[in-house]
């Protein structure tokens, strides 16, 4: 039960960059498209609800307004009389002004509202942004912290990856502007025009701006000490390897669940606050955390990190007891439960 994806007019219409008016009449033409299948789906869905007759329905979205099927789902959910329906939004919120055609979700968005009993964000910085944007009040929404499973048997140390002898930095992004891998390849620069002795910077992921990663490392001569390793499937073993984790964001940033895995791993992190970030380290505790864009401020914590092993190592461990405390997995379920109960007996 999934909506048409209409690949050949999305091919044809997808584009950030396409002047306003036309991301307008795109949006008004993906809505028509979709409405006929958006009934058949609410249709769907309630005669399964009917049928199994849940007394909570649970909808997990990446984003709002994210997918489609997150909006039938709670309005077939209310349909069929389901007594309490939790709409959890796994990002920050996107603001009507971010483009003309977000304007035409704003009836789906207010149904959306309507007939959810409670909303969930892993983030206050979510939970801001989403209130902002759906105007809601503070009985209709909680902050739950995401947490991570166990982390899986290591498939061997750093899987071949030559780690060498000195400090090693990890990052783990997709290559995208937001996550500021630019920032942190300025910093790197800033340390080697000083005269210092680079890190090894170990790169997981890919993604659109990778031609420009790649020509940025050659701009500023860090062939020697940055390497990019794609998608990479054993994140969680060099996270046990490596001295930090670096997560460098600018923006669009709401839980990143890379700083839970490094805290679970006892890894420091060195991260921007922006987001949901400070909510999970503690500056100078836990955590190094400096204002985002700021490659002056990232390279000195850098600095900071890797000279002082000692200190290293006592923020390491003060964030691995956070993670104990605020974000295992039965410290999510615990919190997920008494929800339920809650919003059950006030039905």
């Amino acid at each position: 039960m999934s909506v048409p994806r209409l690949p050949l007019v999305q091919r044809r219409l997808r584009s950030d960059r396409a002047p306003a008016l036309f991301r307008l009449v795109r949006g008004v033409l993906f809505v028509s498209l979709r409405l006929p299948w958006s009934l058949t789906e609410i249709v769907q869905l309630w005669r399964l609800f009917r049928r199994t007759q849940p007394d909570v329905l649970h909808i997990n979205n990446g984003g709002f307004p994210g997918a489609w099927t997150c909006t039938l789902a709670a309005i077939a959910g209310k349909c069929a009389r389901i007594p309490v329906i939790v709409y959890a939004v796994h990002n920050l919120a996107v603001p009507y002004d971010r483009n003309p055609s977000r304007w035409l979700d704003w009836p789906f968005d207010r149904a959306t509202v309507g007939v959810t009993s409670m909303f969930i964000t892993g983030s206050r910085a979510a939970g801001e942004a989403l209130s902002g944007v759906l105007r809601l009040g503070s009985a209709q929404l909680r902050v739950i912290p995401n947490a991570i499973e166990n982390p899986r048997p290591d498939a061997g140390p750093g899987a071949g990856i030559d780690l060498g002898g000195g400090p090693i930095l990890l990052v783990i992004a997709r290559l995208e502007a937001r996550k500021g891998h630019a920032v942190l390849l300025r910093a790197l620069d800033r340390l080697r025009r000083e005269g210092l002795q680079l890190p090894t910077v170990l790169f997981a992921g890919d993604g659109p701006e990778r031609s420009k990663v790649e020509a940025l490392i050659e701009e500023f001569d860090l062939s020697a000490s940055v390497t990019l390793l794609g998608e990479y499937p054993h994140c969680g073993e060099l996270l046990k390897l490596v001295d930090a984790l670096v997560l460098p964001s600018i923006e669009d940033e709401d839980f990143p669940l890379c700083i839970v895995e490094a805290m679970e791993a006892e890894c420091a992190v060195v991260a921007t606050a922006v987001g949901g970030v400070p909510e999970q380290l503690v500056d100078g505790v836990s955590g190094y955390l400096v204002p985002p864009g700021d490659d002056g401020a990232l390279a000195k914590a850098l600095v900071q990190c890797i000279e002082d092993p000692d200190r290293r190592s006592a923020v390491a461990a003060a964030a691995n007891i956070r993670f104990h405390e605020l974000f295992e997995p039965d410290v999510l379920v615990r919190r997920y439960l008494d929800l339920y109960a809650g919003l059950l007996k006030s039905v």
